[in-house]
């Protein structure tokens, strides 16, 4: 089978998947992408990405935009025909050449993220139906995205709909980490003695960092307290310099961390962290926060979330009703933090089963067998 990505290949979420989908099937893949990304070289994946940007266009916002949704539509149009195209994020080029992919494709599968969902105005949910009605499947991560994606649309769809979660990388590379914890702090130069919080999982404005900080500012935490702001990709210069500014404002010790990392240094860091504070405005089910518990963390969220799927697990979490209780939580949670990891220690087992890509790895090639069928 010859399959079309239409993605970032950027992502570990896309490389993952088809590495593993190469790994246990014969299907091959293109992948269509904005930018190039860290792809492992099998013979069976191959990216496609637009060409730079003249000089003159990246100087003018607008123009730039409307030439790269042209670059990528005269690529799309090179390409030839495939048995299936699999949309990873609903986006502006999945939704401006749907007819187009549709085209080219028997069969069109389309992977619903999270933010393409919850993040879109309602123009857009009208326009992503472009999408919708020429794809075969529709998948989702949890059942509450899909069952919110079924009420929004009026269940018009509701024949199409699956559910798929991806794999984490780090999952695995944690089961074979032998570092100690003070080993994996060396890693990053972060002191042996700390206690250290770790703060969402990218530098989008939506983990509310500058909200979060207010918080703990407002309450007396221990002088160790050492603050991790993992900030590899969503990243904005301005905001980050903003954060940077109200971090130095707070007096906090911290560590930004801007340079992308592997599977291996993620899983490090994961290690290194004594508690994760994830209090985004919206979010689907976030691996960094499961990986963050089976690593061991003690995790601060917040109880809009839906999370539902880790109550139905047994796995605590330490749940607030406000971005501003994030403080308070927090000197609870180091207080209490020894009793509050060993109701997490049975539960390692159960977020692997869930969420290692051996695991799921087969829902997604019944999916694509599925698809498949005539």
């Amino acid at each position: 089978m010859r399959a079309l990505i239409i993605g970032n290949s950027s992502s570990v979420y896309v490389r993952d998947f088809a590495k593993w989908m190469t790994k246990k099937t014969s299907v091959t893949f293109d992948i269509l992408s904005w930018v190039p990304g860290r792809l492992e070289s099998n013979g069976r994946v191959r990216e496609f990405v637009p060409g730079p940007l003249p000089e003159w266009i990246g100087k003018i916002r607008k123009v730039r935009g409307l030439w790269k949704v042209l670059q990528y539509g005269n690529l799309l149009r090179k390409l030839g025909k495939y048995d299936m195209a699999h949309i990873h994020l609903v986006g502006l080029e999945a939704t401006c050449f749907a007819g187009m992919i549709g085209r080219r494709c028997k069969t069109l599968i389309a992977t619903v993220w999270g933010g393409d969902f919850h993040r879109t105005s309602r123009i857009m949910k009208k326009l992503q139906e472009r999408v919708y009605r020429r794809a075969k499947l529709i998948t989702f991560a949890t059942i509450e995205m899909k069952e919110a994606f079924d009420r929004y649309y009026r269940q018009k769809y509701s024949e199409k709909l699956r559910i798929c979660t991806f794999g984490l990388a780090p999952l695995d590379e944690l089961k074979q980490l032998k570092m100690s914890k003070t080993e994996c702090r060396e890693k990053f130069f972060i002191p042996s003695d700390a206690i250290v919080v770790t703060v969402g999982y990218n530098a989008g404005y939506w983990h509310r960092h500058k909200e979060v900080l207010d918080s703990l500012s407002k309450v007396a935490l221990p002088k160790n307290l050492f603050l991790v702001f993992p900030f590899t990709y969503a990243q904005n210069e301005q905001y980050i310099r903003e954060i940077e500014a109200k971090i130095l404002e707070c007096g906090f010790k911290n560590l930004i961390l801007k340079d992308f990392m592997g599977p291996k240094e993620t899983a490090i860091l994961r290690k290194a962290s004594d508690i994760m504070i994830q209090v985004q405005t919206t979010d689907v089910l976030s691996g960094s926060m499961l990986e963050h518990l089976y690593a061991g963390s003690v995790v601060i969220t917040g109880d809009w979330l839906p999370y539902k799927v880790l109550d139905e697990m047994g796995i605590h979490v330490v749940k607030v009703g406000h971005v501003s209780e994030v403080g308070e939580a927090l000197a609870h949670t180091i207080k209490n933090l020894d009793e509050l990891r060993r109701k997490n220690e049975v539960s390692r087992l159960k977020i692997y089963e869930f969420a290692s890509w051996a695991h799921v790895i087969g829902l997604w090639i019944s999916l694509y067998q599925e698809g498949g069928r005539k």
